[in-house]
């Protein structure tokens, strides 16, 4: 699955990947938000879903394809079959109601709570999703869920598909049943150090661009409060000019 760029700026706005254009605290809140993700991350999960579920994404972006929580629960369907018998689906082609969407989201961690063997620390919440708080979040349930499938860890333990490599070097170790031995620790470890450097570097660049939105707010506010005050002083001079034709009347 290929993405939009992360952020496209112009005009002194931000575009999001669904194609809107924000300004000001809106963009500034955006561009914070993105400063958490990895996108290359983000790729590979929803490359494996496709996989999984033999069915293309509906969005280049992840948050927009599952934040409706559909594409979840078909996840866990073919993972373990009727897993979750029933979840809301568009009708008419109307868009699902916020509620339905949290509720779909609900039932996916239902299903991984009680069938697969997924460690808390790893679970996201149905805000770190339906918000947008915390992708990377999200990301990490996805790839612990990857692998507690195929190493058998559900209770139905039938997949055999593919799952998505570890991000973390501890991780990495701890997945020693892909074939991974300590002795590609400092292999493995170089390249953990290089995505980390490269999310970094994608962090600092989006901090300038929020720094660049918070000048052009800064000075688009200090331009209005020029123009007040100067209809307000040219007001006044009427004022005075009114008061003088008066007297002079």
């Amino acid at each position: 699955v290929e993405t939009k760029p992360e952020v496209s700026y112009y005009s002194g706005g931000v575009e999001t990947d669904d194609g809107r254009v924000l300004y000001g605290l809106d963009a500034a809140s955006y561009l914070k938000i993105k400063a958490k993700e990895d996108p290359e991350w983000e790729r590979e999960i929803a490359s494996w879903i496709e996989s999984v579920i033999e069915e293309k994404l509906p969005s280049n972006d992840l948050w927009t394809s599952l934040k409706n929580g559909i594409y979840l629960c078909k996840l866990v369907n073919k993972l373990r079959p009727g897993i979750v018998p029933r979840f809301a689906l568009p009708k008419a082609g109307k868009d699902l109601h916020h509620l339905e969407e949290r509720e779909n989201i609900g039932q996916f961690l239902d299903a991984c709570k009680h069938s697969f063997n997924i460690p808390s620390s790893d679970m996201f919440t149905i805000s770190d999703l339906h918000k947008r708080a915390n992708m990377v979040q999200v990301c990490q349930h996805l790839s612990a869920m990857s692998r507690a499938v195929r190493h058998g860890a559900s209770s139905s333990g039938t997949y055999d598909g593919p799952s998505i490599q570890p991000t973390r070097i501890w991780e990495t170790v701890v997945a020693g049943g892909d074939g991974i031995h300590t002795d590609d620790v400092p292999e493995l470890y170089v390249e953990y150090e290089l995505r980390k450097s490269k999310r970094e570097l994608q962090k600092i660049d989006l901090e300038k661009r929020r720094a660049l939105i918070s000048r052009d707010s800064i000075m688009k506010d200090l331009g209005n409060q020029l123009s007040f005050k100067q209809n307000l002083l040219k007001e006044i001079e009427q004022l005075k000019q009114f008061l003088r034709d008066s007297r002079t009347n």
